[in-house]
């Protein structure tokens, strides 16, 4: 899972490994496996309520990672007091389908916070989950105001007036796969006729980029069912390995709304990170990191 540096002082615990310095001045807790799947927010609470000596002063820095092996990742810097005197700790997650790796730095002398920083962040980017290519999540803008259901690796999401207002997006993870784009759009026809539902009028299909340079093609259509016509619409987009798609439903008053909406998230998404390097990545959008996999 890491690759402790070989001077330091290791003592294993059940899916927990603490590493120390030559020297001392501090401490890196590894926290293997940590269940359930949770924002990065949470995660510092998880770290936190196990080191009760510890009193919260400050978070910052916050940073979003991708590890060498295209795994998201997080990081933040922490200030607060142990035991009376100030103190620091470094804190980053490696983010896996449902279990994080949660890399801990505490600082006990200031003059060692730069060697435990160091050493916590390249234990986090160099982390090995062994997971490999398989369905992932992967990033994008959720539709603002609406409520997301996870269901696995899918997210439904409704809007703030449903079921009065009645439409979804349904966000499927990457798929491993060399399909055709069209027969993506084919099986959510065959899906739809499964459920008692028929084309009612032309199919539009159009080209699609998203704002991060995915290419694939959109689809709108309307289908009559028992309940009378509505809106399916279906963005697929192919960056290899994987294969992304997203789907609307749509009726009622509010298919313009909809579709707008469901335009936006699709111009949002962002390809799976690739195995390389690993890099730092960039600053966080808000406190709780990657919030959108849960919501």
């Amino acid at each position: 899972m890491i690759s402790a540096p070989a001077n330091w002082v290791r003592h294993h615990g059940a899916n927990l490994v603490t590493l120390y310095p030559p020297g001392g001045g501090g401490r890196i807790r590894v926290f293997e496996r940590v269940r359930p799947l949770m924002r990065m927010s949470a995660i510092l609470g998880f770290v936190l309520e196990r080191d009760p000596a510890f009193r919260l002063r400050s978070v910052r820095d916050a940073t979003e990672l991708t590890t060498a092996e295209g795994e998201h990742g997080a990081w933040v810097a922490v200030t607060g007091t142990r035991d009376d005197a100030a103190s620091a700790r470094f804190i980053g997650a490696v983010f896996g389908d449902d279990v994080a790796l949660v890399v801990d730095a505490l600082v006990a002398v200031p003059e060692r916070a730069g060697l435990l920083e160091a050493t916590a962040r390249e234990l986090v980017l160099g982390a090995s989950l062994g997971l490999g290519t398989r369905r992932r999540r992967y990033r994008y803008q959720p539709p603002v105001g609406w409520r997301g259901l996870p269901s696995g690796l899918v997210t439904h999401w409704y809007p703030p007036g449903f079921p009065g207002d009645a439409a979804s997006i349904a966000v499927a993870p990457a798929e491993p796969s060399t399909e055709d784009l069209s027969a993506v759009f084919d099986g959510m026809i065959a899906s739809e006729r499964a459920r008692g539902h028929e084309l009612d009028g032309r199919i539009v299909e159009c080209a699609l980029v998203t704002d991060h340079g995915l290419r694939g093609r959109h689809w709108a259509c309307a289908v009559r069912g028992p309940q009378g016509v509505s809106q399916r619409e279906l963005a697929a987009f192919v960056a290899a390995p994987y294969l992304y798609s997203l789907r609307l439903e749509s009726g009622g008053a509010g298919q313009a709304a909809h579709r707008e909406v469901f335009a936006a998230v699709a111009r949002s998404v962002q390809a799976v990170p690739t195995p390389g390097g690993g890099h730092a990545g960039h600053a966080a959008p808000s406190s709780d990191l990657f919030g959108y996999l849960l919501d």
